[in-house]
């Protein structure tokens, strides 16, 4: 007997790799301000968090980092650079995405913005096919951990929070989702978290 109704997945550091020092590598080659500078004022900052809810372009959102920095960044080498964070698909969630498929529901759950959600779309299109249903904040409206973005998810699901599994990598997202009584798992190692998320859904192992 399965223990929930449905899976709900973060997308980035839980089924593909994402890393933003690739992406202020670029643009620390291309502008001429370190690596050290950019991260020191790189993160999820009002202008990012409005980008993710779909508020601002990609092209408000590239001048907002360039107004502030006063550096010179072309919005090709914005774009190249931003697009650089997506990495390849994490081969143990992979591999337990389609093994379990059709078992139960899998939905999506991401914070992204409108430029990166148009290269994932594409690019890893054979892995999202085993998604039931994306919910992506540039879409939605609303981004994790706000409890609209969870609320949305069981609103559009029909499910109830207890028959939802949430797994994500940040912990302040986990803790949004309990806060709408939805059980969550924080995503670090993933060979030990989907073992332990095969144990806890379907009472097996890898």
């Amino acid at each position: 007997m399965l223990h929930y109704k449905a899976l709900l997945f973060d997308l980035g550091n839980v089924i593909i790799d994402i890393h933003f020092d690739r992406c202020l590598k670029v643009w620390s080659d291309c502008s001429g301000m370190s690596v050290e500078e950019l991260t020191a004022f790189f993160g999820e900052d009002a202008f990012y968090q409005k980008h993710e809810r779909g508020e601002i372009t990609g092209r408000q959102y590239h001048q907002s980092i360039v107004g502030r920095l006063q550096i010179s960044l072309s919005y090709g080498d914005f774009v190249r650079g931003w697009n650089s964070v997506l990495g390849d698909p994490i081969a143990v969630t992979l591999n337990f995405l389609k093994k379990h498929h059709g078992r139960l529901p899998f939905y999506l759950l991401t914070n992204s913005n409108v430029l990166h959600r148009d290269l994932w779309t594409v690019k890893y299109a054979e892995t999202l096919s085993l998604m039931d249903t994306v919910f992506c904040s540039s879409q939605i409206g609303t981004r994790k951990p706000e409890p609209a973005a969870y609320e949305t998810v069981l609103q559009k699901t029909g499910l109830v929070p207890a028959d939802l599994f949430f797994i994500d990598d940040k912990a302040e997202n986990i803790a949004g989702a309990e806060t709408c009584g939805i059980q969550g798992l924080k995503f670090s190692d993933p060979g030990r978290d989907i073992s332990l998320l095969e144990q806890m859904v379907f009472g097996e192992s890898l």
